[in-house]
C-alpha cells in the first residue's frame, strides 16, 4: 500500500469519515481523481468500506475500515 493509503487507514481507526475528511487528514483535495487513486482501491481490496453500500454516492456517505483493515493495522503496521 501506498504512504496516502497507510494514512487513510491510520484516519479510519477512530470511526468512519466522510471522504473530505479523509482527504483533509491527508491534506489533499477532495477530487474525483484523487477519490479514484486512493479510495477506491482500498474498497476494492476490502480494507474499507462504504457505511451506506447500496447508494456510494449518498451525501451522507462515509467509509470505515472492514475486520481485514483493522487486521492490516495490527499485523503489518503494529498499531
Amino acid at each position: 500500500l501506498s504512504d496516502s493509503s497507510i494514512e487513510i487507514l491510520k484516519l479510519l481507526q477512530d470511526g468512519a469519515l466522510s471522504g473530505n475528511k479523509i482527504f483533509e487528514g491527508i491534506k489533499l483535495s477532495n477530487h474525483s481523481m484523487n477519490r479514484k487513486r486512493h479510495i477506491e482501491p482500498l474498497i476494492q481490496n476490502g480494507v474499507i468500506a462504504y457505511t451506506i453500500p447500496e447508494n456510494p454516492k449518498h451525501r451522507n456517505q462515509r467509509y470505515s475500515l472492514t475486520n481485514l483493515g483493522h487486521e492490516f493495522l495490527v499485523v503489518v503496521l503494529g498499531f
